[in-house]
């Protein structure tokens, strides 16, 4: 296997099929650090991280040591490998096998070079057609200045011309290169009866670029004339160039520079040539797909340099439909850190035209309107009512959940679900079953222990907490549990006082619990519901429980429900906990001046905060959070076969 480091194809491969922060994170523990991630060098001993990984660059360096490199480098370095071995474990991990080198492999590597060398010999003649003085030439560079295009950026991108006349096969025999090869590089075409032709005609040429090498694969034209049958086409596909694994600008757009205003979301997937062209040359990092539909493998391709790349199509009913398209392909490809992201620009426009007209901060500026992929799920399943009756909205809440089903990570999943349906509640309410509400007889006498949302039937005096301040039911009902429970603080030991179960007015009871508590709590803590509610009611406590139940009792929270399991309620309890300790830092964030806020935040992040807000309102008071808790409980125990 001596020719391995030779094999750029198959070592490029190996290399663009590892996110290499995750193939060193499974070693090294890494944290993010704007673009890259870091973490304590795994060449010598320190305290503070000076070991970088890069994913964009498939490299890392280690500032203590010296060292850097790629993958294979550092399989070489950390395990004392040679580069065969560290070939093989690295395609091993990337599941793609070695390749056997005989004279059958040796050939098609060679063949493979050949059609690079034809398609880098085509390229520099439609170039060259750009910029002479050849028939049809100038329509060409007309259409250029049109689009906004200059020459130097047409040379910068290789544009170039294919005459109407043609005369690309002639110039490549004329260069020693064989019509076999054009044919199969896919830039000519043969017909039934064996009579080649040239596919590109009277067209601008956009080359297309490999995604690791930037060598030339093909080749994307643009009609000139308005009877073309076909506006754009592409080269056909060959042994270097399959349209779906290849994402126009890819290389160019790595090598940008990026700015901080567009860091989380620092690459952008748009729909065409001059989309890219545009938004590169405004600075921001723009791809396309080659007039096809968005794939899998592109979805991938854009995740191994970014985790929550940015979708800008056009504002069009076509481009909202691709923006559906890529929806569904993404659901099923969901995981932690990975996601998509949605900009559609007003009045129909594309990248390209708003920086024609708006110039490159207008751009920047469109591009700040972001949409996160539950937005579009929603839209896209709510957009199927043509009118709100009541058999379409009940169907609604069916299909939002449906909707969540390809999504494979059942956390990530139900946090869609959470999420769809607070947001359903905001836009068409919320009556709750009648059996949802249970009755409590006025005569029923107070638990000894135990369940205390049966104490809201005792009589409110004024004064009580409950009444006379107007506590959030949640947060009553939240504080009862934990009243009951205070094993279940364990998880929230740290908040549970500052956040006062979400109502500051809770604070002289969250904060005594807490003397009572101590710091050393757990499940299974010495102190149970009865002594704890003892000691708070013998400190002057009892109206303002009373006042509690009676504030929760309207909610009947399922861990305030005697007949609940005990181990179900706790999982309840604590999500609403952490739903509703967001919402008290998002409610106390917006008691602020709007203005000020706004210009703290920026305009999009505090609609986006604010929306959030309101549908974590929505979620904690309507039922809705516990009713997606309660299913997705449901679905697990299922999977594992618990009845």
């Amino acid at each position: 296997m001596s020719g391995l480091r030779n094999d750029d194809y198959f070592v490029d491969q190996v290399k663009s099929a590892i996110t290499l922060s995750e193939f060193i994170g499974r070693t090294v523990k890494l944290t993010r650090s704007g673009r890259d991630f870091k973490g304590l060098s795994p060449f010598g001993l320190e305290k503070t991280p000076s070991f970088y990984v890069s994913d964009e660059k498939r490299a890392f360096y280690c500032f203590s040591t010296g060292k850097s490199g790629d993958v294979f480098t550092f399989l070489m370095e950390t395990e004392r490998l040679n580069f065969r071995e560290a070939l093989e474990r690295a395609a091993a991990h990337a599941g793609l096998q070695m390749p056997v080198y005989n004279p059958q492999q040796a050939a098609i590597r060679a063949r493979r070079e050949r059609l690079y060398a034809a398609l880098g010999a085509a390229a520099g003649w439609f170039q060259a057609a750009l910029h002479r003085d050849v028939a049809g030439a100038d329509q060409a560079r007309n259409y250029l200045q049109k689009r906004g295009v200059t020459l130097e950026v047409a040379r910068q991108w290789g544009l170039g011309y294919a005459p109407a006349a043609g005369g690309l096969i002639s110039a490549m025999a004329a260069a020693d290169i064989a019509e076999v090869e054009l044919v199969e590089a896919g830039i000519i075409g043969k017909s039934a009866d064996g009579k080649v032709y040239e596919r590109f005609r009277n067209r601008l040429i956009f080359p297309i670029e490999d995604t690791r090498s930037r060598r030339v694969v093909s080749f994307g034209g643009r009609a000139l004339a308005n009877d073309a049958p076909a506006k754009y086409l592409n080269g056909s596909e060959s042994p270097i160039f399959k349209k779906n694994t290849v994402l126009y600008g890819l290389q160019r757009a790595i090598a940008l520079p990026t700015t901080d205003r567009r860091r989380d979301h620092d690459l952008v997937l748009v729909e065409g040539y001059f989309d890219v062209i545009a938004c590169q040359a405004a600075g921001v990092r723009a791809v396309a797909p080659l007039g096809t539909a968005v794939s899998e493998a592109h979805i991938e391709l854009l995740w191994q340099r970014c985790g929550e790349p940015l979708a800008c199509l056009d504002g069009d009913a076509a481009g909202r439909n691709a923006a559906y398209r890529l929806v569904d392909w993404g659901l099923p490809l969901l995981r932690h850190g990975k996601s998509l992201n949605f900009c559609e620009l007003s009045g129909g426009a594309d990248p390209d035209e708003v920086f024609r007209t708006a110039g490159a901060e207008g751009l920047l500026a469109a591009l700040e309107q972001i949409r996160p992929l539950v937005d579009l799920v929603y839209e896209k399943t709510a957009g199927l009512i043509e009118s709100p009756t009541p058999e379409r909205i009940v169907g609604l809440r069916h299909s939002l959940l449906e909707a969540c089903a390809p999504i494979p990570l059942q956390d990530l999943r139900e946090a869609y679900r959470r999420t769809l349906l607070a947001r359903y509640h905001v836009a068409f309410g919320h009556i709750d079953p009648v059996e949802d509400h249970i009755e409590i007889p006025a005569d029923e006498p107070l638990p000894a222990e135990g369940n205390l949302a049966a104490a809201g039937k005792v009589d409110l005096q004024d004064g009580d907490v409950g009444a006379a301040l107007g506590v959030e039911p949640v947060a009553a009902s939240l504080a009862l549990a934990a009243i009951d429970h205070p094993g279940w603080l364990c998880r929230q030991r740290e908040t549970y006082e500052t956040t006062c179960f979400g109502d500051k007015r809770l604070s002289i009871l969250a904060g005594f619990m807490r003397r009572i508590i101590g710091d050393d709590i757990h499940p299974e803590s010495w102190l149970d519901g009865r002594t704890l509610r003892e000691e708070l009611v013998a400190n002057g406590f009892d109206e303002d429980i009373a006042a509690l139940a009676r504030a929760a009792v309207e909610l009947n929270a399922p861990y305030l429900r005697a007949e609940n399991d005990l181990i179900l309620s706790s999982e309840i309890w604590s999500e609403t906990f952490i739903a509703q300790e967001r919402h008290y830092a998002l409610k106390n964030l917006f008691a602020g001046d709007r203005g000020d806020l706004i210009d703290q935040l920026g305009q999009t992040a505090f609609y986006e905060m604010r929306n959030e807000r309101d549908r974590l309102n929505a979620a904690l008071t309507s039922g809705y959070l516990w009713d997606v808790l309660i299913a997705g409980i449901d679905e697990r125990a299922d999977r594992m076969g618990v009845g």
